[in-house]
């Protein structure tokens, strides 16, 4: 058993197991870490990106995590079955990190269109406790993406779905400055450091990170050829009610996640075969990803 789950109100991180040694962090009640070796009441732990010694009275074993909904797909189109296969790929990056409070369908497709959309999403919504979101691919522009533009496009709508942009979320912060609330930052002080998107139009603002701040970033809102995930795009989730299953330490490459995603067997088999894949509902156009920017609303 190496995960561990801090048992005190605050356990300081130290340099060195010592009671004098210097602190380097500090972790709140229910935080999860890994134990990485032993010096006799100390443990050398690793949570994120920080590393040290803890008392190990503080510690207990954590429960291990019992899985029971997922982040699934449907596949309703296909342009030669290139789809299929990367819309898995979409769904482990984020049953890799979290479970989900619902189960979650994305309905995947294509459509025709001579314009300059590459691909749309709808609006997500709720069936007998399953959350259902959809987005289709331009089949004009669909041959000339990457493996990584798709999935990376997929993977942005699943955060959608996930609640980045809905209800709950706009009430994390303030409107005006995309700045998190007092309440949002209680409960995970790092966001005090983030930003949410004031700018670009219905669909992107105050639905994405903010673009000039995190250009690139999984999360925001116009597309780039190469991605990058920060570890706030994961922990975000815990406040749209979701439980964090793994923490991203660092930020990463996204092409560099996918490949070990490659190699990752999700066995949930028993839990996908008891959703309705199949339920639909039409609703509104949430989201449309251009070949061109869009200008910003204000300076």
């Amino acid at each position: 058993m190496n995960q561990y789950r801090v048992t005190a109100t605050s356990l300081n991180v130290r340099q060195s197991p010592a009671l004098k040694a210097t602190i380097v962090g500090v972790l709140p009640r229910g935080e999860k870490v890994e134990k990485l070796k032993v010096e006799q009441k100390w443990f050398y732990i690793r949570c994120g990106v920080l590393e040290g010694w803890c008392y190990s009275s503080y510690l207990e074993p954590a429960a291990p995590v019992v899985k029971t909904t997922l982040i699934t797909y449907k596949i309703t189109s296909d342009s030669n079955g290139k789809l299929d296969a990367l819309a898995r790929l979409a769904c482990n990056f984020w049953n890799r990190y979290l479970i989900p409070q619902q189960s979650i369908v994305i309905r995947i497709g294509v459509f025709t269109s001579f314009g300059n959309t590459i691909a749309r999403a709808w609006k997500p919504y709720t069936e007998k406790n399953v959350v259902y979101g959809s987005v289709e691919f331009n089949t004009n522009f669909l041959d000339s993406f990457s493996d990584v533009e798709i999935v990376g496009t997929l993977i942005h709508e699943i955060g959608h779905t996930l609640g980045m942009g809905w209800d709950h979320w706009l009430s994390l912060f303030d409107p005006q400055t995309g700045r998190f609330k007092s309440d949002s930052v209680a409960r995970l002080p790092a966001l005090a450091d983030y930003r949410v998107e004031t700018d670009y139009g219905p669909g992107t603002t105050l639905a994405h990170w903010d673009e000039e701040l995190y250009d690139r970033e999984l999360m925001t809102g116009i597309k780039d050829h190469v991605l990058y995930v920060m570890p706030m795009t994961i922990d975000v989730m815990e406040l749209l009610g979701h439980q964090v299953a793994e923490r991203l330490k660092e930020e990463r490459a996204l092409d560099d996640l996918l490949a070990e995603l490659q190699n990752m067997q999700f066995s949930l088999y028993e839990v996908a075969d008891q959703i309705d894949k199949n339920h639909f509902v039409e609703t509104e156009i949430w989201e449309e990803i251009y070949t061109q920017k869009r200008r910003p609303l204000r300076c």
